[in-house]
């Protein structure tokens, strides 16, 4: 099985061949919106095999847009875990005010 990095630029090569990042970056990222509102889509209906395509779709515009804007989706990945992983998890804790 390949790894997510020759997968991401076996998608790029397969983009550039086929014209697919001539495209602008606000006309891709709304190829991407497209994509998770299918997701989301499927989603609702429970469809396990139509999510996991369309998971794959949703990844693949991702990698795209990426591409476009000279930007690495592994680093942006990293930097967004590293942001959520910081904040606190919400706690069922009530704190009450003393009077």
């Amino acid at each position: 099985m390949a790894n997510f990095h020759s997968t991401e630029m076996d998608v790029i090569r397969h983009a550039e061949a086929n014209k697919l990042l001539e495209v602008s970056p606000g006309q891709q990222a709304l190829f991407a919106a497209d994509s998770m509102e299918d997701l989301c889509r499927f989603v609702a209906l429970g469809e396990p095999v139509e999510i996991s395509e369309q998971v794959g779709l949703v990844a693949i515009d991702m990698i795209r847009l990426c591409a476009m804007l000279d930007i690495d989706l592994s680093k942006c990945l990293a930097q967004a875990f590293e942001k959520i992983s910081a904040k606190p998890l919400p706690s069922n804790v009530v704190f009450l005010k003393k009077e």
